[in-house]
């Protein structure tokens, strides 16, 4: 799939890029996973008073396959998505990225954890481990 990114630059911008979440719920019904973020949980955003929008990714199998933004730099976050679609990398490999701190591109690292940690915290071995583990500490 060749992702073409989509943004109106109004204020605030608004844009998409792969699938959107409609075509993204047809195509994979209850298999798809949606992650989002709102800016006001950025600190870049928080801190340059920019908080109105939002930013959302449609997860299949560990890929992505659209994201949808609402918000100050629109455009430039969905670049990072349309790599990701393009070149159908994990989630997973992207999880280990460092981001620059404090930048408004932090929220696709949110995006990211938001979705696998769940996954990791509620797997039942991953628990059983932290209780033993935890019963061997003070």
């Amino acid at each position: 799939m060749k992702p073409h990114p989509r943004v109106i630059y109004t204020t605030p911008e608004i844009g998409s890029v792969g699938l959107s979440k409609d075509q993204a719920t047809k195509k994979y019904a209850h298999k798809l996973k949606i992650s989002r973020v709102s800016f006001s949980e950025n600190d870049r955003a928080i801190t340059d008073n920019k908080k109105l929008g939002w930013i959302e990714i449609y997860i299949y199998r560990n890929f992505v396959v659209g994201a949808s933004v609402i918000g100050i730099g629109a455009g430039e976050l969905l670049n990072f998505w349309s790599f990701m679609i393009s070149n159908r990398i994990s989630i997973y490999k992207v999880a280990r990225t460092s981001f620059a701190y404090p930048t408004l591109g932090e929220v696709n690292k949110k995006l990211i954890t938001n979705y696998i940690g769940p996954k990791f915290f509620n797997n039942p071995l991953i628990r059983n481990m932290v209780r033993l583990t935890q019963k061997f500490l003070p």
